[in-house]
């Protein structure tokens, strides 16, 4: 889609625009624009300074509800409305309804959202000015800043004309460029990104009083992990933040660390647990539990947080490969969740504290540590606490229960899993935690215990995809299941003949996760067991490969899987994938490829062949940067039901904000409404998200729903 009007401002600010976002940039009042270059249709590129006439041609336009492009379309519109009519009082408004944004719609077929980066990937003609960009960058800051608050710029007229005359231009250009090639969004897209839009702008309400005293409670918290730290180590460590000294006493203890990332915090606990050093165990834990990104979330609500209250611009429209809305600013998709059963009061009792005078902060982490212990951990776990509706209103939340499960059975056609669904969402059937555990290791589900259900649900939640025993453990590690446990109880269930054939092959050199002979094979097992439970999603994981080998193969060629519910075709650079809903995901550059890869047969037996692979270009979720991926089985299998996950939300959020409900906050599969106390109803939500689209046929879906003044369920 070309033409209409293409436009860039150039800005500066003393807010940080990467840390408080694009409102509370604009909100500050000594944010300021240069001014910005435009081009309307295919004319020649203008530019605009700051202190002129605003250009007629531009007004007219914007007045007229005229065609608005903008590569980040959210910041041209906030800038326009809240900076430039500050001091243009007679500008028109610059409606959502009218723009169009080349950034997503870049995103939506899983390009690079940086515009030089996008602009690069399609080969277009005019690419980013990067010396330009650096001074861009200079000149979004002030100079200097006195004491009494007085701001020096760098408006030194020559910066001002390369920035404004040579710099800006080309970004429109780039922009134009990339605009022609691009493919439109649908109509129904078009109709979801308004929405996205309007949410953003709308924005999540924070009890910002609290999270003040959050900020120095953190702190506080922090300095006493210290002296706890000092006292563990006889004061060998000093404090909690200095990694490296952490890492090198470790060391010295014979635990083999690298680095403490999340990732790596499990197995240094194991190795730790495997010496018997029980201060090494306690220091790592310490530093885990102090270094938790999550408490940092506090400040970054301060930071944010508007004038009124609430945090804007946390979602980025198709920000993710499969459609999926992405984290912003204050990530709201990573906050931790709360078991709200067994922890919910911990939450109410803490801001029971926050509200009572008499608790200082001082008392308040002392309470929790004579309760609790470490009060980090909980503070982490309290962040969700901190979204709360305003005063007359409240918040009204549903999330579909385990959707991507489900969806992995109803693509595959496991019909067997599809009625356990069925019968738990009547009310007539058991736990399906429950049920995946008797169907994988032949027990009748009344058998089955609270370890069994532990199984049953790590195997759930980490094998639909193709994984094996490194996303089995990965999962016990996230959901805090005890592996030890698990090994004794698989152990004791498993008959012999069948745990030596799978001990037999167990290789300390080929075993990455540093488990015992033991654990491995109790590990698995699980895995195997699940996996022939499961024939047709098993199944689903070649034919989703194959379909889209034969796609490639023979380009034009429509290939059809999951019994017709997904298509794939192969048209120049990008491989289409049609998914149920009409919906189409891309695919960058796939190509084939031979590699030899391992396969385990039936019997659990390990061999090797030669196959052909695929791999495509993509954003790397490690390292976010555009490289060339891996594409198989199990990473089709995944990418299409989060795929059908996300056009089920999208198709709930656009009728509850028929019925009235305005969506504030969108986390995976969940959808979060703030609205006055007397309009609806839990019910009447969960029953909305419960309305189907035709596509979905005989999906079997459920929603737990709630209402409440905090979000904690």
């Amino acid at each position: 889609m070309q033409g209409g009007l293409h436009i860039d401002f150039e800005t500066a600010s003393p807010a940080d625009l990467k840390r408080v976002g694009v409102h509370k940039y604009a909100e500050h009042p000594d944010t300021r624009t240069w001014g910005f270059s435009y081009r309307i249709d295919a004319g020649p590129v203008k530019t605009w300074l700051f202190g002129q006439p605003l250009p007629a041609e531009v007004t007219e336009h914007i007045a007229s509800g005229g065609w608005t492009v903008a590569h980040g379309a959210m910041f041209e519109r906030t800038i326009w409305n809240k900076v430039l009519r500050r001091n243009y009082p007679d500008a028109p408004q610059l409606t959502i309804e009218q723009q169009d944004c080349t950034l997503c719609r870049a995103t939506t077929i899983t390009l690079p959202a940086a515009l030089d980066a996008a602009a690069a990937v399609m080969g277009v003609a005019h690419r980013k000015d990067m010396n330009g960009h650096t001074l861009m960058m200079k000149m979004a800051k002030p100079r200097r800043i006195d004491m009494f608050g007085n701001i020096t710029w760098w408006d030194d007229p020559e910066n001002i004309k390369h920035l404004m005359y040579v710099y800006c231009p080309q970004d429109v250009l780039a922009e134009c460029d990339i605009d022609a090639v691009l493919p439109a969004l649908s109509e129904e897209e078009r109709r979801l990104w308004i929405l996205d839009q309007k949410c953003n702008d709308r924005g999540l309400p924070l009890d910002i009083t609290h999270a003040k005293r959050m900020v120095n409670l953190v702190e506080l918290a922090k300095k006493r992990a210290d002296r706890e730290l000092r006292r563990l180590t006889n004061r060998e460590l000093v404090k909690i933040s200095q990694v490296q000294q952490i890492v090198a006493w470790l060391k010295k203890r014979h635990i083999a660390v690298g680095t403490m990332q999340k990732g790596d915090i499990p197995d240094l606990i194991w190795q730790a647990q495997m010496l018997d050093d029980k201060v090494a165990e306690q220091v790592i834990t310490l530093r885990t539990e102090a270094g938790k990104n999550n408490v940092a979330k506090y400040a970054k609500m301060v930071e944010m947080t508007c004038a009124d209250g609430r945090a804007r611009g946390l979602l980025q429209f198709n920000g993710a490969s499969t459609g999926r809305d992405a984290g912003r600013l204050l990530q709201p998709q990573n906050m931790t969740r709360l078991d709200y059963e067994k922890d919910g009061w911990v939450v109410r009792w803490l801001h029971q504290m926050l509200d009572d005078p008499r608790f200082d902060d001082d008392k308040i982490l002392s309470a929790f540590e004579i309760v609790h212990g470490n009060a980090l951990p909980w503070f982490g776990k309290a962040i969700r606490s901190f979204i709360k509706a305003e005063p007359g209103h409240k918040l009204v939340g549903g999330d579909f229960s385990n959707i991507e499960g489900r969806g992995n059975a109803w693509l595959a056609g496991e019909e067997w899993k599809l009625q356990a669904f069925r019968d738990f969402d009547a009310g007539i059937g058991p736990d399906l935690y429950k049920v995946s555990y008797a169907r994988s290791f032949g027990k009748d589900v009344s058998e089955v215990d609270r370890q069994g259900r532990q199984v049953g649900k790590v195997q759930e939640l980490s094998l639909g995809y193709q994984g094996g025993v490194q996303a089995l453990l990965k999962m016990c590690r996230k959901e805090g299941a005890n592996v030890r446990d698990m090994v004794l109880s698989v152990e004791a269930m498993t008959d012999a003949y069948t745990w030596d054939k799978v001990s037999i092959r167990y290789d300390a050199s080929r075993d990455t996760a540093n488990l015992s002979q033991q654990a491995w094979t109790a590990l698995t097992i699980v895995v195997q067991s699940w996996r022939k439970a499961h024939p047709a999603i098993r199944q689903s994981w070649r034919d989703y490969q194959d379909a889209v080998l034969n796609a490639v193969s023979v380009p034009g060629t429509i290939v059809e899987c999951a019994g017709g519910k997904v298509k794939y075709v192969y048209l120049g650079r990008y491989l289409y994938c049609q998914l149920p809903s009409g919906r189409i995901a891309v695919y960058v550059d796939p190509e084939i490829v031979t590699e030899k890869r391992e396969f385990v047969n039936d019997d659990g037996e390990i061999y090797e062949r030669w196959v052909h692979g695929l791999r495509f270009w993509g954003i790397n979720s490690v390292t976010h940067k555009w490289s060339r991926q891996p594409l198989y089985g199990g990473l089709l299998t995944e990418n299409l039901c989060q795929m059908i996950a996300r056009d089920m939300l999208k198709f709930a959020e656009d009728n509850v904000t028929l019925f009235g409900y305005d969506v504030v906050l969108k986390v995976h599969d969940e959808l979060l409404s703030h609205v006055r106390k007397e309009f609806g109803s839990p019910q009447d939500f969960g029953n909305i998200m419960l309305m189907k689209p035709t596509w979905a046929g005989d999906w079997p879906i459920a929603v737990q729903s709630w209402e409440d003044e905090r979000y904690i369920k």
